[in-house]
């Protein structure tokens, strides 16, 4: 099995280590002082521009259908690139693959430029990428591969009819019960007993837990 690649989601997001992009934006003042020329306060309504002049950390904003909340973030971006922060040292993050694109294309609309190093993608793509950059320290290989859910479930039933389960007396859970103890173990950091006991009590016998193990 190999990874399922989405082109859309590798053109949305560009990873830069801090020195390429510090040298990239020494490379292209003129864009910096684009930056400078944007209209704020004439671009903005006034909700808009007090959230957008007062990013100084983390901040919850409330907004509703047709508010202008990706046009409060492009201009977010573009303040706090006014303001000095490195274009590597921002992240925009979103649910889809077509709202992280449209933000990246608004900016580079606003600015004139596509400013260089900017993080930008899915919540999935950026959760790839954090995996893939530190995979050593986490224990695992770079080039691990991502299953979705028909993949692993396919897998899962593989797994357990090699495990000879029919050999049980015990009713031994589905592949998509299954899959879901183990991963459950794995992410709670529990033991198969201890997600049995929680999740699916009617499971708990010492020979499925033991082919579990196996599985």
């Amino acid at each position: 099995m190999s990874q399922k690649k989405n082109p859309a989601e590798e053109f949305v997001f560009e990873f830069y280590d801090d020195d390429y992009a510090e040298s990239l934006e020494k490379k292209e003042p003129e864009i910096i002082e684009k930056y400078k020329n944007i209209d704020f306060k004439g671009d903005l309504n006034e909700e808009q521009l007090e959230i957008v002049n007062n990013i100084k950390g983390p901040m919850l904003i409330i907004a509703g259908a047709g508010s202008g909340k990706t046009r409060t973030i492009v201009y977010s971006v573009a303040k706090l690139l006014v303001s000095g922060v490195k274009p590597s040292e921002i992240m925009l993050v979103t649910f889809t693959n077509k709202a992280a694109k449209e933000m990246i294309e608004r900016v580079e609309i606003l600015l004139g430029k596509r400013p260089k190093g900017i993080w930008a993608g899915t919540f999935h793509s950026m959760g790839n990428r954090f995996l893939r950059k530190y995979a050593k320290t986490l224990g695992l290989k770079p080039n691990f591969m991502i299953m979705d859910q028909t993949d692993s479930k396919g897998l899962m039933k593989l797994a357990i009819n090699q495990a000879n389960v029919k050999e049980l007396e015990e009713r031994f859970p589905s592949s998509v019960v299954a899959k879901n103890i183990l991963s459950f173990s794995i992410n709670c950091n529990k033991s198969i007993r201890e997600v049995i006991l929680w999740k699916y009590p009617q499971f708990d016998k010492d020979k499925i837990i033991t082919k579990l193990k196996e599985v």
